[in-house]
């Protein structure tokens, strides 16, 4: 069920509603293609009654033609005819008598027999009118196209789930089970015993697709229930059921259709159920989850209940039939409802899209069946009609509404977009925020420097669209909207100069705010270093021993909070300056030999504030515990350095346990979490009476920065 390769979802939904519009064509041309006498079949009272020049409809016994006469029986005009003629063998002399009675319609005139014994003369025609057919008859086609559409507008935006594809083979089957339906079920009298066949096979074919993609759509929505491929199992047995069927190789049609049918529906419902508890502790899930199954479940529980069931227990319900299709359309109508609400199939965003394309064109089609079907105007008359009334009434209706629907939603997620993605970007230039918003608004081909002098507008008929430069942006063209979907119009002009003032007011507001933030920053900044830095240097001169090294490591804390205020003050070779005096400094404190070795070349560029907190309380807390917890007589330090990622090595004498062994507490635990908040790790190990910790981290990239260098 899963294809090699994408396709673009507007023609696969435009292609099922060409589809379903030529079902209806194709459905209507058999129907009205075939031999009519004017009868009107009445299946409650199994009797075939004729419609006398005064309206008068009387009940037909037997036709009367140059084979001789024909007995008419109940099982000649049942609209379900395997459910009548349900044994193999029976539906085939069923066969043989449609062809009979097509037969007898040969001859422009026909005899009638009548239960009351007169005998009438009628005249057949070589084309049924379509005013003659049942209401039931347009019914199925609409259900059997309806499903089509839908099921594959599900696919088309998610081809490659499992799920969806699934679901939309049920479309497929409700389209080919209740459009070849429509056809022999509203029939005048007979069908060609061998057209009657292929109508018939092609109905029951699509019943069984139906019935698999019902049940496989549960064993992989909302979640896959199983490893093995249950899906196309089920799909394989059910083809293969149908070809048994088309065969004759199985006794009647209650093994054939009815069993398998009931079977999956009763698998269905235990699939249901499992996915049911899977989605217990997912409340939004469960949600969905509950109308996606009372989609399925109502149309289909009344559907096998009026339909299938009391077939089994040897009542005729074929009647019935042509209307409870519309149960199985309200699966998907009841779905479309879904997909707005719950984001069934995750299609929310894409359903009015989809309406609009399958929409479109039933619309037209509505068009014409009425103006034929209410108005009783001829074929070729109503086609005239129609596209004068679809093309100068519905679609500048359309058209209007369309547009009118899509500049009020294509501003305002451009605008949104717009002020949240400059403000969370303060390093962002301004220029690429510009390009990167008309992006997002317009989805262009391309973004091309444009002439200098030129104003915003639209040329070449739609493909580019002009924007001036102004004080600190070029001058840009924009090439194929929406990526060559659709032309430049004159409403994303009007779009265009809403960017154009608020992105200039969010722009500066972006630039005070970020005034404003640095000025106070520096002026914390400042008072932290000049009043309670100088407070704090005063009182480690005068202090000793175990006081004095608390209050330098306070002092170190506030230096590395200082530094974080100043964003990018302080580079990654000035920053491995620092570690190394402070480092110098608390090692002759403790009496120890320090080595200190650097390989690499630290990047150029300046560092942000929090990224020069995190790192130097990570070096801090190591060498902290080394010279706590080890006391050692030397200790070497040994960094490597490189333009994407900074290593550590710190090594000591050490006579302790073995890192295994040791007991987790606080120090450990923050060591682990600073690297880990990093996006490094941290590992020890233990040498010959020595103790190795490592830690390595990569380094922030700013975005700007690179941004910079790549078009450098």
């Amino acid at each position: 069920m899963k294809l090699l390769r994408r396709v673009a979802p507007e023609p696969l939904v435009s292609g099922a509603a060409l589809v379903a519009v030529a079902t209806v064509v194709l459905a209507v041309l058999l129907a009205t293609g075939q031999r009519s006498v004017g009868f009107v079949s009445d299946p409650s009272s199994q009797t075939l009654e004729y419609r006398l020049v005064g309206g008068e409809r009387v009940p037909v016994l037997a036709l009367v033609g140059p084979g001789g006469q024909i007995t008419v029986t109940p099982g000649d005009i049942a609209p379900e005819p395997d459910i009548a003629h349900n044994r193999m063998r029976e539906f085939d002399r069923f066969l043989q008598r449609q062809t009979r009675l097509y037969d007898a319609l040969a001859d422009s005139t026909l005899g009638l027999r009548l239960i009351s014994g007169e005998s009438v003369d009628a005249v057949v025609n070589n084309r049924r009118p379509l005013g003659d057919i049942h209401w039931s008859f347009w019914l199925q086609l609409a259900c059997g196209g309806l499903g089509l559409i839908i099921g594959v507008a599900v696919w088309a935006f998610r081809q490659t789930e499992m799920a969806a594809s699934y679901y939309a083979l049920t479309g497929i089957g409700l389209w080919l089970s209740a459009s070849a339906a429509a056809i022999y079920s509203t029939r005048e009298l007979a069908l060609p015993g061998t057209l009657f066949n292929v109508i018939h096979a092609v109905n029951s074919t699509g019943t069984l697709l139906f019935t698999a993609g019902f049940t496989a759509t549960l064993a992989y929505y909302p979640a896959r229930l199983a490893d093995w491929p249950i899906g196309r199992i089920l799909v394989g047995v059910y083809v293969t059921v149908a070809a048994l069927l088309a065969l004759r190789w199985v006794p009647s049609f209650d093994v054939g259709v009815r069993v398998p049918v009931l079977a999956g529906f009763v698998l269905a419902i235990a699939l249901a159920i499992l996915q049911w508890r899977r989605a217990r502790l997912d409340p939004v899930g469960r949600a969905a989850l509950r109308w996606f199954l009372f989609s399925w479940f109502f149309g289909s529980s009344l559907f096998v209940a009026l339909v299938f069931i009391p077939v089994l227990f040897g009542l005729d319900v074929g009647a019935v039939q042509g209307p409870a299709f519309a149960l199985l359309l309200i699966i998907h109508l009841s779905l479309a409802i879904g997909i707005s609400r719950y984001g069934l199939f995750r299609l929310e965003q894409h359903w009015s899209r989809i309406l609009t394309i399958a929409g479109s064109g039933l619309a037209i089609c509505l068009v014409d069946v009425t103006l034929v079907w209410l108005l009783d105007l001829g074929t070729a008359l109503a086609l005239g009609v129609s596209l004068a009334v679809v093309g100068w009434l519905y679609f500048p209706f359309r058209q209007w509404a369309w547009e009118k629907g899509l500049r009020s939603n294509r501003r305002r997620p451009a605008l949104v977009r717009m002020v949240t993605s400059i403000l969370s970007r303060p390093d962002e230039p301004a220029d690429q925020a510009w390009s990167r918003l008309l992006q997002q608004a317009f989805s262009p081909g391309d973004i091309r420097s444009g002439p200098q002098g030129i104003t915003d507008a639209i040329v070449d008929d739609g493909l580019r669209m002009q924007i001036a430069a102004d004080v600190e942006r070029p001058a840009l063209e924009l090439n194929l909207c929406d990526r060559g979907a659709r032309l430049f119009r004159r409403d994303d002009l009007w779009l265009l100069a809403d960017l154009r003032d608020v992105f200039a007011a969010a722009l500066g507001y972006r630039e005070r705010l970020i005034e404003g933030v640095g000025e106070e920053r520096e002026r914390v900044a400042r008072d932290l270093h000049d009043d309670v830095g100088a407070r704090l240097l005063t009182l480690s001169y005068r202090l000793q021993g175990e006081d004095a090294e608390q209050v330098r490591q306070a002092l170190g804390e506030l230096r590395s909070v200082i530094y974080s205020m100043r964003a990018g003050a302080l580079s990654l070779a000035d920053l491995l300056g620092e570690w190394r005096a402070e480092a110098v400094d608390r090692c002759e404190m403790a009496d120890a030999v320090i080595e200190w070795v650097v390989y690499g070349e630290p990047p150029p560029q300046a560092r942000a504030g929090g990224e020069i907190l995190a790192l130097t309380r990570l070096f801090r807390e190591v060498l902290t515990n080394a010279l706590k917890h080890a006391a050692p007589s030397w200790i070497s330090v040994t960094i490597q350095v490189s333009q994407t990622h900074l290593a550590c090595r710190v090594e000591h004498a050490y006579e302790g346990p073995e890192p295994a062994e040791w007991r987790a507490n606080i120090g450990l635990h923050n060591l682990r979490y600073r690297a880990d908040q990093l996006g490094g790790d941290i590992q020890w190990s233990r040498e010959p009476q020595t103790l190795v910790t490592r830690w390595a981290v990569p380094l922030q990239i700013d975005e700007a920065d690179a941004m910079r260098e790549a078009h450098a």
